[in-house]
């Protein structure tokens, strides 16, 4: 045997027992395709509507590798997509080993474990509407020994029951108004420029308040004569005083109630939150389990949840060793409900301002928080009502002056509104379509992508940015 044939000999051993250590334990790192281990297969249709023929022609192929990047970017889970005709898509997913399923379970159990603890947010929320006795009863059993939720749930009873009395009265306020202002209508009046009127009479004195709804009266119902006494014996001055002085009313209560630190609902709304707080967040959990094994970033968020939760630290510790297990076999796609979340959403157009810095209308400090929450909290838990985060799919090209961005894990994000004018979502009351998305360039010869839109889409798209003039989108 030559020299030649020797280290060519070694070479390929060394590649058989590298390529050996690699796939070993085989049932850990080789995943079964569909045709040898059986599977699932999902055929979905791609709504077409308001597409021409000739857009239709071969629509299925061309998002196959845009569904791909979504359900499966690194090309690990043994997916398999093929076209249906132009405008249907088969999805076969391999079927999940007894190993990968047992494990699955084990994980899953261990996340149940940990939040039988949580509160019943909503059953304490029903307890405050009960008699004080029965309230009681439920917080009884909620709290325990602990006096931590003893102390939380006693200021949420009071703030509540401070927050049910100014509501009342507003409620209360609110119907005998509903009332007036339909005698009003009644006497020939409109109700609705008197409904402008309000704000400004009730802050004049009662000399004044006078003179106004007489002068009101003598010019929208002068057959109606004032006296010396107006309301006694006019109808619509009496009426028009009686409204302002209910108005009145309300206004305080409705002013006490949104006090930005006192106001009954705020002191509320914050003992809800101290409520809230009491739970431990699976999503928040889930994201954290997400974030690679070795970061740093994954083992202060573990240790940070320990901490908060000192009496779960052993169940904490329990979900995080069964969730390294099944990821040893298991992935994001081991049961078609699995693909059916991912793909939920897929393939949906939204438009919505984003927040900057230099935004006159944000609050640059009120940014910077939620940029600290995307860090500890993960995406899901950091967006709120008014500002939710959005993953950037290309970070390394996406760019927008001034625009709030951060970082989870290995995922980059944008701060983007939830605001009702900030917004055009699919979930709006008026349905709306896109007719068509096409390539094209912008002002400054740029890639871009245009719109064509339903006359629908076309109204709300002019009123988002007609009120965002300036603002990136």
């Amino acid at each position: 045997m030559n020299k030649n044939q020797v280290w060519k000999i070694a070479l390929i051993l060394f590649l058989v027992v590298f390529a050996f250590f690699l796939v070993w334990p085989p049932q850990d790192k080789l995943k079964q395709g569909p045709d040898l281990a059986g599977g699932t297969s999902l055929i979905f249709d791609i709504d077409t509507s308001g597409l021409e023929p000739e857009e239709k022609r071969g629509l299925a192929q061309t998002m196959i590798p845009i569904l791909m990047r979504r359900i499966d970017p690194m090309g690990v889970a043994n997916v398999r997509m093929r076209p249906q005709g132009d405008t249907r898509i088969e999805i076969l997913l391999p079927l999940s080993s007894v190993d990968t399923k047992e494990k699955r379970e084990a994980y899953e159990e261990s996340l149940n474990d940990l939040t039988k603890q949580n509160v019943n947010l909503m059953k304490v929320k029903r307890a405050l509407n009960e008699s004080k006795d029965k309230r009681q009863v439920t917080f009884d059993e909620f709290a325990g020994d602990s006096g931590e939720r003893i102390a939380i749930l006693t200021e949420l009873a009071t703030t509540y029951d401070a927050f049910k009395v100014k509501s009342d009265q507003r409620a209360s306020f609110e119907e005998e108004m509903g009332a007036i202002k339909e005698k009003i209508t009644s006497a020939g009046l409109n109700a609705d420029s008197i409904e402008r009127s309000l704000l400004g009479w009730s802050k004049l004195n009662k000399k004044a308040l006078t003179k106004a709804i007489d002068e009101y009266v003598t010019r929208n119902k002068p057959e109606e004569k004032g006296s010396i006494l107006p309301f006694v014996e006019s109808n619509s001055r009496k009426l028009l005083g009686k409204y302002v002085a209910v108005y009145s009313k309300w206004f305080d209560v409705v002013n006490a109630l949104a006090e930005p630190e006192t106001g009954e609902s705020i002191l509320y709304k914050q003992a809800s939150l101290r409520l809230a707080e009491l739970n431990l967040n699976v999503n928040q959990l889930t994201d954290i389990l997400d974030l690679p094994e070795d970061s740093t970033q994954r083992k202060m968020a573990i240790e940070e949840l320990k901490t908060k939760f000192g009496d779960r630290a052993g169940q904490i510790d329990s979900v995080v060793a069964t969730h390294a297990e099944y990821k040893k076999v298991g992935g994001r796609l081991d049961d078609p409900e699995d693909l059916k979340r991912m793909l939920k959403g897929a393939g949906v157009l939204e438009f919505r301002i984003l927040p900057t810095t230099e935004d006159a209308q944000a609050n640059t400090d009120e940014l910077a928080a939620y940029v600290d929450r995307l860090k500890t909290m993960g995406p899901k838990r950091a967006s709120t009502n008014k500002y939710i985060w959005a993953e950037i799919e290309a970070p390394d090209t996406w760019s927008a002056s001034g625009a709030v961005t951060g970082v989870f894990g290995e995922k980059a994000y944008v701060l983007t509104s939830n605001q009702k004018d900030e917004t055009m979502l699919k979930s709006s009351d008026k349905k709306w379509k896109l007719k068509r998305a096409y390539p094209t360039v912008d002002q400054m010869g740029r890639r871009s992508i245009g719109f064509a839109h339903n006359e629908v889409a076309a109204g709300l798209f002019y009123d988002l940015t007609r009120k965002n003039i300036g603002r990136p989108l």
